[in-house]
């Protein structure tokens, strides 16, 4: 979905000139490191990037570049990092990601200066033991690697606030996780966890957390602790039911439970008060609970690619509401309160069973974008003409965003009403379309499932050259972090 943001990627903004403090020699297909570099003043040169270039080795002069406190080696080909690497003691920010490493230098423990480092998407099945001794390091970026898992004493990094793991083979965490007291960022987001660790449970600093694309089957009530959170990303797991505690992470802003097993939702997820963003795409839902109406905050509702055959009326108290996806669900009808909705900008009701849309829609001020496509409609009500709408879609191979509508006569009631070329819509039933939907759906959770039993079956060689094999031959999915979007 998108290519992960480097915590160094303020640094490219930072160097777009050159001068002999600052170096920028991105993206210029350099073989080698050029040696002008090495003509200035070694004491002035602090900040160099060397991004996205065809580096496969750094000359041993380049070490003696000792004042660098920021250097940028990303997107290059360098298969090892030199142990001279630990000459460099000025460093605050390093970035290697997107290179061909297998290695680290062991004596990188010498940076104690460094607090920024980013070694992901490289070919690492395993952090040098120094790694935890970089006391002074505050972002750590492991992304797209080949780890199974972290440093026992990885709590030593006492002032880590931010950690990215994703899309790695991790199943557990180091019980010393619990001692990253000013963790405030983490990202465990595409990895193979099969249940909310209880050693990340006791980090109590957190506020944004990923967990998408696991196999989490179930949340430990102690989920209650993390009263900090704002942004939890349980997509994509195996999780049933949502405990009732969650209400107690009254800071939470953004919840995404998208692509898991959910058929039932708790009365008291609705009364989180700070709630602003809910994604509950692809799940099982047949209803949604009264207490709804409690959101008052939120901007942003997702349920598509469920089973809603229905809507409640307190759905119209969603005052705040501006974005609302109910595509691809069984509703025949939706409630007249849905025109209190006067901050609705988005509403996406395609693949549904609709006959009608009330009148009341016209209170929905706010529309500008209505999607109604691939349902049953004969006509439109004409209070839909007050709306001032960029879009209207009524079949998905529409040619213009707004179609040419008509005054016109229902003919069962001879009510006014609205009509085009696109209406009365064909009425071929989806069902079958649903079903394959929420059985391959099905399918993929029981396999993502079966394949972690097997991996506790399987010897230590088979496992590592089954996850090379893997990583290597298919494209692993990527969630990019763009909260509230």
């Amino acid at each position: 979905m998108f290519s992960p943001l480097s915590p160094l990627s303020p640094l490219s903004r930072m160097m777009s000139f050159s001068s002999p403090q600052h170096q920028d020699r991105s993206h210029n297909s350099l073989d080698t490191v050029p040696p002008d570099l090495f003509r200035i003043n070694n004491s002035q040169l602090k900040n160099l990037n060397l991004s996205g270039n065809r580096l496969r080795t750094l000359p041993t002069n380049f070490f003696n570049l000792v004042r660098l406190k920021k250097l940028d080696l990303s997107d290059n080909e360098l298969v090892r990092l030199s142990s001279e690497l630990e000459l460099l003691t000025e460093l605050e920010e390093l970035n290697v990601s997107r290179n061909n490493l297998s290695i680290l230098p062991e004596n990188m423990k010498s940076l104690q200066k460094l607090k920024i480092l980013d070694i992901g998407f490289n070919s690492l099945s395993s952090l040098p033991s120094g790694l935890v001794l970089l006391s002074s390091l505050q972002v750590l970026s492991l992304n797209n690697l080949y780890l199974t898992e972290l440093p026992e004493d990885l709590g030593m990094l006492s002032s880590l606030n931010s950690l990215e793991v994703r899309d790695n083979y991790m199943t557990s965490l180091p019980p010393s996780t619990a001692n990253l007291s000013q963790l405030t960022m983490l990202d465990l987001g595409n990895n193979q966890l099969d249940n909310l660790d209880k050693a990340l449970i006791r980090c109590q600093a957190l506020k944004e957390l990923w967990l998408d694309c696991n196999v989490i089957l179930e949340l430990h009530l102690e989920i209650e602790n993390l009263t900090n959170l704002t942004f939890l990303d349980l997509s994509g797991n195996l999780l049933e039911n949502i405990p009732e505690e969650i209400s107690s992470i009254s800071s939470l802003t953004n919840l995404y439970l998208s692509d898991n097993k959910l058929a039932t939702l708790p009365s008291s997820l609705f009364s989180l008060p700070s709630l602003t963003v809910l994604k509950l795409d692809q799940n099982y839902l047949k209803e949604l609970p009264p207490s709804l109406a409690h959101c008052t905050n939120l901007q942003e509702l997702t349920i598509a690619c469920n089973h809603l055959r229905g809507l409640p009326v307190e759905m119209g108290y969603l005052a705040s509401l501006k974005y609302l996806n109910l595509a691809s669900n069984k509703l025949t009808s939706i409630p007249s309160e849905v025109g209190m909705l006067g901050q609705l900008g988005v509403l996406n009701l395609c693949h549904n069973k609709l006959t009608y849309i009330p009148e009341e829609i016209s209170g929905c001020c706010s529309l500008t974008v209505l999607d109604l496509s691939c349902n049953h409609l004969d006509n439109l009500p004409t209070s839909m003409a007050g709306l001032k709408l960029r879009a209207l879609w009524l079949t998905e191979n529409q040619s213009k965003p707004i179609p040419s509508l008509q005054d016109d006569i229902d003919k069962v009631t001879n009510c006014p009403v609205l009509s085009c070329c696109l209406l009365p819509q064909n009425r071929e039933d989806h069902e079958e379309e649903e079903e394959d939907w929420m059985g391959e759906t099905t399918r993929l959770l029981n396999l993502k499932y079966s394949q972690l039993k097997d991996l506790n079956s399987t010897s230590a060689s088979e496992l590592e050259s089954s996850l090379v094999s893997s990583k290597k031959i298919s494209e692993k999915r990527v969630q990019y972090r763009w909260p509230g979007t």
